[in-house]
């Protein structure tokens, strides 16, 4: 079934606040759901979906269930995707690139526009 509301991204700091059995998210291949009104039905059992709660479970999920389609099951308990985290290399890649920008423009206030645009992006 579809989820009650709108799918909407979730922060991966979010999703580490829902890791109890009482308050139980699982992220699997990047999409969040709320399994807590789940958990009590998993044919695994709640101790399965507890060792992946407020965490991506896609390893898991996959190691125990191949391909069957998460979203016939727990479908209506879409939260939304889950949000990428920027590395400190992909951050270290956005500010070289910036620096470019600037440096291409002769390092005078001429790049600065150039340089907001590619920053708010």
């Amino acid at each position: 079934g579809a989820p009650p509301h709108p799918p909407r991204p979730v922060p991966q700091e979010e999703l580490a606040q829902h890791a109890s059995e009482r308050d139980l998210w699982v992220a699997v291949e990047g999409r969040v759901y709320d399994c807590t009104r789940f958990a009590r039905f998993h044919p695994g059992g709640v101790d399965s979906l507890c060792s992946v709660a407020g965490r991506d479970g896609t390893d898991a999920f996959r190691r125990i269930h191949g391909r069957l389609d998460i979203d016939q099951i727990l479908g209506r308990f879409l939260i939304g995707p889950l949000e990428a985290e920027l590395s400190p290399a992909d951050d270290e890649e956005d500010l070289r690139g910036a620096w470019e920008l600037v440096a291409g423009a002769g390092g005078t206030a001429a790049g600065v526009g150039p340089v907001v645009e590619f920053l708010v992006e």
